[in-house]
């Protein structure tokens, strides 16, 4: 379970927001580019959403609001990415060829930043749902 908690001060230092959203969608798009299988953990994402609808991009979420079981996520920007996405997380092996490819395809953004505008618990398997209006 990943309890949702706004911002805080000590965590200024942490990239730039307080949660950091993929999808699998991206997840794989990302792999057919590279030619390689990737783990999510590369990525350190807080959250690794599961689409049915492969059209769903999560830049198309960038302004809007998501809720996620009782917390509600503002969508801010996109991440830009950098050399710990290189490192196997069980080999602790490089590979700047990821990053590179990241760069050339993505223009070096992979993920979204999002706030916490509403606290709350989320737990694996809660649907996401883009607020309506937003």
């Amino acid at each position: 379970m990943l309890t949702c908690k706004p911002e805080a001060s000590e965590l200024a230092a942490v990239d730039t927001g307080s949660i950091l959203i993929i999808t699998d969608s991206t997840l794989r798009k990302l792999e057919a580019m590279w030619g390689k299988r990737l783990d999510p953990r590369r990525f350190r994402a807080n959250l690794v959403v599961t689409l049915d609808d492969e059209s769903i991009h999560e830049g198309d979420w960038i302004g809007k609001q998501l809720s996620v079981g009782s917390a509600q996520l503002q969508v801010d920007q996109y991440c830009e990415r950098c050399m710990m996405i290189t490192i196997d997380p069980d080999t602790l092996e490089p590979d700047k060829s990821l990053l590179k490819k990241v760069n050339e395809e993505l223009g070096l953004n992979f993920g979204v930043y999002a706030s916490v505008k509403r606290t709350g618990q989320i737990h694996v398997w809660d649907n996401v749902f883009v607020a309506k209006g937003s």
